[in-house]
Parts: structure tokens; sequence; C-alpha cells
């Protein structure tokens, strides 16, 4: 009866065991995500310090989390992913960078938060699964 047992769990951990292989290579079905590539102008030229961020489904809503930000470099441009394609509301903003005994303290946004607004955002872009570049996020200080 005992050894009955033993070879019972013997079968279960094993089948448990190829549950998990499964599942680890398979990935749960989930889809691929998908990463952003863009570059972002503030009246002509690459901006540093730009902080794009990105709104899942499309929403207006103020009180959604965003999905996911990037911040620019010197060059303007900016990486990041998000989980899931579909539509993604994209705004901005420009934080002053004072710097205070060598350390970079950011503060009001530049921009007077004209691109931080989910009811006009600076773009709103269908991403794929895979690498999306974005079309070039042309902004300015000028109203």
């Amino acid at each position: 009866m005992l050894r009955l047992l033993n070879v019972r769990r013997a079968i279960q951990n094993g089948l448990l065991g190829l549950a998990i292989v499964f599942v680890l290579v398979s990935g749960c079905g989930t889809p691929p995500e998908c990463k952003i590539f863009g570059q972002v102008y503030v009246d002509e030229k690459p901006a540093e310090g730009v902080y794009v961020v990105f709104y899942a489904g499309g929403t207006t809503d103020t009180k959604t989390p965003a999905s996911a930000a990037a911040r620019t470099d010197a060059t303007g441009m900016f990486e990041s992913r998000v989980l899931k394609p579909g539509t993604y509301v994209i705004t901005a903003f420009w934080p002053s960078v004072t710097i205070t005994e060598g350390e970079a303290i950011e503060g009001a946004d530049q921009f007077k938060g004209r691109y931080r607004n989910l009811h006009t955002p600076v773009m709103s872009y269908e991403l794929g699964p895979g690498n999306n570049t974005l079309p070039q996020l042309k902004l300015s200080l000028q109203r």
C-alpha cells in the first residue's frame, strides 16, 4: 500500500512538473509586449528630459493610471514598453531642472500643462505587438 502511494505521488509530481514546463514554454498565451521608440522635438530641436506618458484604451479618465512612461535623452529619443497591443493616449510634460549642490531638482512643467491633458493629448496611437516607432512628437513652448 505504501509503495502504491509513492508511485501515485511520483506520477502526480511528474505531471505537475510537466505542467509547469508547458506553462513556462507556452508563455500562458499572453501576447508579446509592445516596445515603443520615439523622439521629441521642442520648437524644432531635440529635447532632453521630456517625459512621455502612455495611457491604455484611449482613455480620457484622469483617474486612470499610466500604462508606461519614458524620459527623453540628449537627442530627444525615448524608449518604453507596454504589455498589451491597443490604442494608447500619449501625453507629455517637461519639468524645469535646477542643479543644486550637484543634485538635479525637477520643477514646474515648462509646457504649463498644455500637453498633459487626456482630453487633448499629444496624440493617440495604435500600438501593435513587437517594435513600434512613433511619428516625431513636435511640441512647442509657444502657445
